[in-house]
């Protein structure tokens, strides 16, 4: 019997014989209960579930109903009465199985929350690992680009600078046999010709530059320091690979910028020497052997040679120079030599007489 007003259940816990039961709740669960006889009496035998033993229990205790369908049972608790109907016979086995049933649907909902709370965990841990993982990530490698990795940009600083052109001439020639068809043995020869590029780093440059120099009748490199202050940066390389140490690449970040001001110097003074005398670089070429090798063995012989061809020479150099001095102090000297390169020269005015 559904509950629907206070009458409702005065008119079953008020019978005198038999069982009325209930099915009632409180903030935690609900749970069925017996009540023997009448209610109204006060002190009753009741029959309620005990979840840990699995059992129903009797307990004689006070009870009372409120107006709003509250039960109390006095030194047990206060409960809301859901619904009730009447028995005449024992009904432990009822309560009993009732119960069950409501502990079991009570297990169920707990195992199917903590199942989707697990799943929550479990979600939320992941995008938390993941989280911190790619953060671990974004530190090492921010670690790496200011510490292991800064080496490797300084060393870069000093390559690819000059793109040559190398040709490669391979040539052998000997005695084959050619089979009984075709003559036995002749004298035969192949060749090859194939292409690659050479990157030149700073070195180069360099050393071009010196001698280019000392072509034009230039002191601008003149006893250079740049070459000495190369080794020292190729020591402290060394030294770094060894063992990381941030106050070597501090060292050879100096030394870099010693090189740059350096070079800015004698490369401004080499233009001025060229613009002074008019000399014309479009005609400076460059084409030099750079590796060569050839055996013989009585009639055998190969050889092999690399020639290495750059383009626009002069102006090639004196770029790469300049990008080495940009990698260094972020200034593009470029336009300022060619500047100085083809700006005219000022002509002494002429003094007249009288």
């Amino acid at each position: 019997m559904k509950i629907k007003e206070n009458s409702a259940v005065k008119k079953i816990i008020k019978m005198p014989v038999g069982y009325t039961i209930l099915t009632i709740s409180d903030n935690y669960d609900l749970k069925r209960i017996a009540i023997k006889g009448s209610i109204s009496k006060g002190r009753r035998y009741i029959y309620m579930y005990d979840k840990d033993t699995d059992l129903v229990n009797s307990i004689d205790a006070e009870v009372k109903i409120s107006n709003e369908n509250g039960l109390k049972i006095v030194a047990y608790g206060d409960y809301i009465i859901h619904d009730a109907e009447y028995v005449l016979l024992d009904c432990k086995k009822k309560i009993l199985n009732d119960n069950r049933m409501f502990k079991s649907i009570e297990d169920r909902v707990k195992v199917d929350e903590q199942s989707k709370s697990n799943l929550e965990i479990e979600r939320i841990t992941k995008q938390k690992d993941k989280e911190i993982a790619d953060l671990q990530q974004k530190l090492k490698e921010r670690e790496n680009y200011y510490t292991v990795d800064r080496l490797t940009r300084l060393s870069d600083i000093k390559k690819d600078l000059v793109l040559g052109e190398v040709t490669c001439y391979s040539y052998s020639s000997g005695m084959r046999d050619r089979g009984r068809y075709f003559g036995g043995y002749q004298m035969t020869s192949t060749s090859n010709v194939t292409k690659k590029v050479k990157n030149n780093g700073i070195k180069f440059v360099i050393e071009k530059l010196e001698i280019i120099s000392e072509l034009y009748n230039s002191d601008a490199f003149s006893n250079n320091r740049l070459h000495t202050l190369l080794e020292k940066i190729e020591s402290l390389e060394t030294k770094a690979r060894t063992k990381y140490d941030e106050e070597t690449l501090n060292s050879i970040q100096s030394i870099y910028g010693l090189i740059a001001e350096e070079l800015t110097i004698r490369l401004i003074n080499l233009c001025n020497h060229i613009r002074n005398n008019n000399i014309k670089t479009d005609e400076l070429t460059y084409e030099e052997t750079i590796y060569r090798y050839g055996t013989k063995f009585y009639d055998d012989e190969s050889e092999y040679e690399e020639i290495e061809k750059i383009d626009n020479y002069f102006d090639s150099i004196i770029e790469g120079a300049c990008t080495f001095i940009e990698r260094i102090t972020n200034q593009n000297i470029k336009d300022e030599l060619h500047s100085r390169l083809h700006q005219e020269i000022e002509k002494p005015k002429e003094k007249r007489i009288g």
